[in-house]
């Protein structure tokens, strides 16, 4: 698996980064102090930067669960159908 060490470029956002790997592995800390618990994570940006690899790096660093959606996947399920209908 890769770690957040192995991303060439990781470190113009490791604080960002460091923040929500803290938010993930200390979450009792968080919940006993009545922080707003997010769902999720959202990364956005063009196509081919590295989103997908800084998703899964902080996952396993973090030690949770990568799920991996597609913009098709999330058409499909909310809007019905295949998302090749959708426009």
């Amino acid at each position: 698996m890769c770690n957040l060490e192995d991303i060439i470029g990781i470190n113009e956002y490791l604080s960002e980064i460091t923040e929500i790997l803290d938010f993930m592995q200390n979450r009792e800390i968080y919940i006993k102090n009545n922080v707003n618990i997010p769902k999720g994570i959202l990364l956005h940006g063009p196509p081919g930067v590295g989103k997908t690899l800084i998703a899964k790096a902080l996952a396993n660093e973090a030690g949770v669960s990568f799920f991996y959606i597609t913009p098709a996947d999330i058409k499909s399920k909310y809007l019905g159908g295949s998302s090749n209908n959708v426009k």
